[in-house]
């Protein structure tokens, strides 16, 4: 007895009842049939869906496919750092597929890589805050790049956790509040505060954040305020009034004796001297000492007393005297005659002459006057 035969069916092929004909090419897609056995595996073919969708029917039904987009285009969101996504994969969906950005950023894009930006100084604000900087994101669509900022006039290289180390001379902003005499010094360039006014002539008096208490003789320090060579140039004495730091400007230059006058504040003084109140000359010689100018040196004179007349500058004056104002006027006017002195210079040379028509003269005396009666006028007249 021969064995019945086994018949194959490919109902994706054939052409018979069960068979599927056109029923998958119709759709797009491709027939499968996994069972050929012409007498039990009857209706066992499947639609496929052709990739790059995917989805397999019931037996004997055209398949539901789905396509994910994303799997032919996420290259573009990849090579962006971002993410791809399909919303919705059924095949009638396409083109709606999207780039998201990587958190924190939230932006996204259809069918191409989004425009991604965040301020990362959001939440890393407090970071810099904290440190009392500034948080600064320099370009919002790069991550990573946020930065704490020191305040002006603080420096400082921008980092991110933990905040920038910020520097600062503090004397470039206070080292007006330190006076004349003493210097600004900032310990530390990191903290705020600890500037000090250091006095010049004693490093070790100083203050914090304040002028120090310094001891300055404007006379004998260096400092802007300070009188330097202006007193000894001109040979006047430099005297500081008070030396405290606080009071400035009240150095004094006084004339050196015996010159005086009124001492001159912060400049030198134009001291005036009366040269006759040393005077040893004049006196001796019985004359006057006159000081024309007590502002010039060497102006002193020597003057004759009345009658005398006549001066000298820095010497005894050689006196001149008229006799006939004095011992002749007495003499010769009380006698009627007439005085006369040749030589001022010479004492006891005046001489007393007879009034005409007496004659006669005489040296330092009454002449004894003569009288010629025959060439005389009228008698009687003339003196005896």
């Amino acid at each position: 007895m021969q064995a019945a035969a086994v018949c194959e069916l490919d109902e994706c092929t054939a052409q018979c009842a069960t068979c599927a004909g056109w029923t998958c090419s119709d759709a797009g897609q491709e027939c499968r049939d996994a069972d050929k056995d012409a007498v039990t595996g009857l209706n066992t073919w499947v639609c496929v869906c052709a990739a790059p969708r995917v989805g397999v029917s019931a037996p004997t039904k055209v398949a539901v496919c789905t396509l994910d987009e994303c799997l032919s285009h996420a290259g573009t969101c990849t090579a962006a750092g971002q993410t791809c996504f399909d919303p919705d994969i059924a095949v009638a969906a396409l083109g709606d597929w999207e780039c998201r950005c990587a958190p924190p950023a939230a932006q996204s894009a259809t069918g191409q890589a989004a425009d991604c930006s965040h301020d990362e100084c959001g939440p890393n604000g407090a970071t810099c805050a904290a440190a009392g900087q500034d948080c600064v994101d320099g370009d919002h669509r790069t991550l990573g790049d946020w930065t704490c900022q020191c305040h002006s006039p603080w420096d400082g290289v921008g980092k991110q956790a933990p905040a920038s180390m910020c520097t600062h001379d503090e004397c470039e902003s206070f080292g007006a509040v330190c006076p004349d005499g003493q210097d600004c010094a900032d310990g530390s360039h990191e903290d705020a505060g600890d500037w000090a006014c250091v006095c010049k002539n004693d490093a070790a008096v100083n203050a914090t954040g304040a002028p120090a208490l310094c001891e300055v003789d404007e006379c004998a320090d260096a400092c802007a305020t300070c009188a330097g060579s202006t007193c000894d140039d001109a040979g006047q004495t430099c005297t500081d009034m008070d030396t405290k730091a606080a009071s400035l400007r009240d150095w004094v230059c006084a004339c050196p004796p015996p010159t005086s006058a009124v001492p001159a504040v912060t400049s030198a003084q134009h001291c005036f001297y009366d040269e006759c109140d040393d005077d040893a000359v004049c006196g001796a010689a019985g004359q006057e000492c006159v000081d024309g100018n007590w502002n010039v040196n060497g102006d002193w004179a020597c003057r004759c007393r009345h009658p005398e007349t006549g001066n000298a500058t820095g010497a005894a004056a050689a006196c001149a005297l008229d006799e006939c104002e004095t011992l002749g006027k007495t003499t010769c006017e009380a006698a009627g005659q007439t005085c006369e002195d040749g030589d001022h210079m010479v004492d006891g040379d005046y001489e007393c002459t007879c009034v005409a028509p007496r004659v006669g003269s005489a040296t330092a005396a009454a002449a004894a006057c003569e009288l010629d009666e025959c060439s005389a006028g009228p008698a009687g007249t003339g003196a005896a």
